[in-house]
């Protein structure tokens, strides 16, 4: 008789949905701090995107961990899009002119370029670390963060 533990995994569309639902608040808090490195609340935003994301669950029928691609897939391939899309990005620029009182006065090009390069090495790194062993300091995602911004 075989007894199977499933409490540990979840089913691929559960792992891509939480990823989903993760993703967009990391990627706003990048933003912040891609847009006012030096702001008072960096250290919070770097808490935070450790909080959304720093774990993830072994795939049910295979106890194995999601590869970096599936990874990938599941959060910055959904996002890369909108990252180039200047008048997306224009809009989040205005959002945090808008709510941190500040003028940001970079062409919307070079944002998208440069924000879209770090977003793709942060979560290729991120990727690659969670299909590893499923779990990632957060000691080391404050260093990889403070590394690219």
């Amino acid at each position: 008789m075989r007894i199977f533990v499933t409490e540990f995994a979840d089913s691929k569309r559960e792992i891509e949905r939480h990823l989903n639902d993760v993703t967009e608040p990391i990627i706003r808090h990048l933003f912040k701090l891609y847009r006012m490195p030096n702001h008072e609340s960096r250290n919070h935003w770097i808490v935070e995107i450790a909080n959304f994301l720093s774990s993830i669950k072994k795939l049910s029928g295979k106890n194995k961990f999601p590869n970096k691609h599936q990874i990938l897939d599941w959060t910055y391939y959904k996002w890369e899009d909108l990252l180039t899309d200047k008048d997306f990005m224009q809009a989040e620029l205005n959002t945090i002119e808008f709510k941190y009182h500040i003028v940001i006065k970079k062409p919307i090009e070079e944002v998208c370029e440069t924000f879209n390069a770090l977003c793709y090495d942060y979560f290729v790194w991120l990727s690659t670390e969670l299909s590893k062993c499923g779990n990632i300091g957060h000691g080391f995602i404050y260093n990889k963060l403070n590394e690219l911004f």
